[in-house]
């Protein structure tokens, strides 16, 4: 299995096409909250709420989420072909 490969950059692609450009496929719910997450974190970054440390930080725990999910989508998917 391929790992996952996303930006989160205020200027990148949405999340969903990143990952459909993978494969990889996360419910409408799910890809709603790591948007907001993302935005989120970008305007914090932005506006010097926090640190480049801490959103760096808060990325990381972000993409373990989405890695996360989309690892257990993958699975029920091979799942639903066999």
């Amino acid at each position: 299995m391929k790992p996952i490969e996303l930006r989160f950059g205020i200027l990148c692609a949405p999340l969903k096409e990143q990952l459909e450009g993978q494969g990889v496929a996360l419910a409408p719910s799910q890809l709603t909250k790591y948007e907001r997450v993302r935005s989120s974190i970008n305007y914090l970054r932005i506006h010097r709420y926090i640190t480049d440390s801490a959103s760096n930080k808060a990325f990381r725990k972000l993409m373990q989420a989405i890695t996360g999910d989309a690892t257990r989508s993958r699975i029920i998917a091979n799942e639903k072909e066999e």
